[in-house]
């Protein structure tokens, strides 16, 4: 590293780190003196996998010479130093690609983080990271190739009816809850103008499952079959064909639930809660539950042609299958055992009918 105040030595250490982990130490020399043990922020915040030594001249010391002042000769040999960091991570992705590998082995999710906090070193590394998806681990530009919707990011780790879509599709899903994979996918969809469906949020159910409209013998019929006190069925016309329904549960209810009971009381500072409070109490009350159900599914045709004595096991196969799809949030307050349960009860029904 070469500056107008001096110069050094940085090094990647060859310990896999996390994220949030911080193992930095950078030493500072005035005059061959060192002046400053750990001097953390000379290093750029997101460094904290790179150590270093920086010698100086022309920077100065406090009175106790136990640390440097800050000032604007400081200053400028911080951000030469995070340039000329920028600079050698690029090369050595360019030049070295062994060692660069290697490099994201060992640092990739720091990296994620680097690439968010710092525009350039986003633009010369963005290629090369891996991000956390269903599939596993992959580029931002495969995840790119594999999504003609748009990049699909799952914000919870409970998944939902979404993600399901998402995966039925073959389109990976970006496990957005992972340091730093979210904004860093959120900012290359940004840069390719490329569609964000963010999973679990009423924009991302509004581009995967748009609204239907059906005739209110239609409508009637659905409500008898699927109508329940928790639920809200949403009428919509989305592809794959072959998923019929899907159940997930609202996040606007769940958060307007979860702000207005005990356990938040105990859990969040008044004056946060008050805040919180304030905003959950404009949400309209509705249902904590929803199910999807796709009109243009043949499965969904045919059970409406159906007389409703033939119709209701079906329908409650349905439902318990889009219950346990989704995972556990949305399989009711006694879990997956009811709904497996009903499951082969529905079965069951169904083969007795027919003999």
């Amino acid at each position: 590293v070469e500056t107008d105040h001096g110069s050094g030595l940085l090094w990647i250490h060859d310990r896999s780190t996390y994220g949030g982990a911080d193992n930095r130490w950078m030493h500072i020399y005035i005059r061959g003196m060192m002046v400053a043990r750990n001097k953390h922020d000379f290093l750029p915040g997101w460094a904290g996998f790179m150590s270093g030594v920086f010698e100086s001249d022309t920077l100065s010391p406090t009175a106790s010479r136990e640390d440097i002042i800050t000032d604007g000769s400081y200053q400028t040999a911080k951000r030469q130093t995070a340039k000329a960091l920028n600079k050698g991570l690029a090369d050595l992705a360019k030049t070295q690609p062994e060692i660069w590998r290697s490099i994201l082995r060992r640092h990739n999710e720091a990296l994620l983080g680097a690439a968010v906090a710092d525009a350039d070193l986003f633009s010369a590394v963005c290629s090369d990271l891996k991000i956390p998806t269903s599939e596993g681990e992959m580029s931002l530009e495969q995840i790119a190739e594999k999504s003609p919707k748009g990049i699909a990011i799952a914000l919870h780790a409970d998944g939902g009816a979404d993600e399901i879509v998402s995966r039925a599709f073959g389109t990976p899903v970006v496990l957005g809850y992972r340091y730093g994979a979210a904004a860093v996918s959120i900012r290359y969809a940004e840069l390719n103008n490329l569609k964000v469906v963010e999973l679990g949020t009423q924009s991302g159910h509004q581009l995967l499952f748009p609204r239907a409209q059906a005739s209110p013998d239609i409508t009637d019929k659905l409500e008898t079959l699927f109508g329940r006190e928790d639920l809200t069925l949403v009428l919509s016309d989305f592809e794959p064909e072959f998923l019929s329904c899907l159940c997930f549960v609202d996040a606007e209810q769940s958060l307007k639930t979860y702000f207005e009971s005990d356990q938040a009381d105990q859990k969040i500072g008044q004056g946060a809660l008050t805040l919180a409070r304030a905003f959950t109490k404009k949400i309209e009350e509705k249902t904590p539950l929803q199910m999807v159900i796709n009109l243009g599914s043949p499965l969904v045709q045919a059970l409406l042609t159906m007389p409703d004595e033939s119709a209701k096991p079906l329908a409650g196969t349905l439902e318990s299958m889009a219950r346990m799809l989704c995972k556990n949030k949305a399989l009711g307050a006694d879990g997956f055992a009811a709904s497996l349960h009903q499951f082969n009860n529905s079965l069951l029904e169904m083969i007795s009918k027919e003999t």
